[in-house]
């Protein structure tokens, strides 16, 4: 499925799908994101979503300062909860990654609630509900 497409089973829109990681619906209060496949792990037996990114890049990255507006808006409207977008990368280990052109896939049955996020090293993590 394209992100463009994967956004709307939320019935929610990307700002840019260029550069949009996630994207909110202000009237249903939902917030997708969008997560890669392999940030997915186990803490303590519990599955959790880890992601990290640059932190000397993400001042200049338009997504990574609209997904910290989505996840402020998650945190007051949506108790920390996000729908869950997997993203599958084309090369896990390139940076900056790419996505395939239909690698992405809504997981309704699968939501993260935000545990901890540290703005200033851009290190999310969240537990899967």
């Amino acid at each position: 499925m394209r992100h463009r497409d994967a956004f709307a089973f939320y019935n929610t829109k990307a700002t840019n799908i260029q550069w949009s990681w996630s994207a909110i619906n202000e009237r249903e209060k939902c917030v997708a994101l969008t997560a890669w496949q392999d940030g997915f792990t186990n803490v303590d037996g519990k599955p959790m979503y880890h992601m990290v990114h640059n932190p000397r890049r993400s001042n200049r990255n338009l997504g990574y300062r609209e997904l910290l507006k989505h996840i402020a808006f998650a945190r007051e409207h949506c108790a920390g909860v996000f729908h869950v977008i997997l993203a599958i990368a084309v090369d896990p280990k390139a940076y900056p990654r790419k996505s395939k052109r239909s690698g992405f896939e809504p997981k309704p049955g699968m939501k993260l609630k935000l545990v901890s996020f540290d703005e200033i090293n851009g290190e999310m993590w969240a537990e899967v509900v």
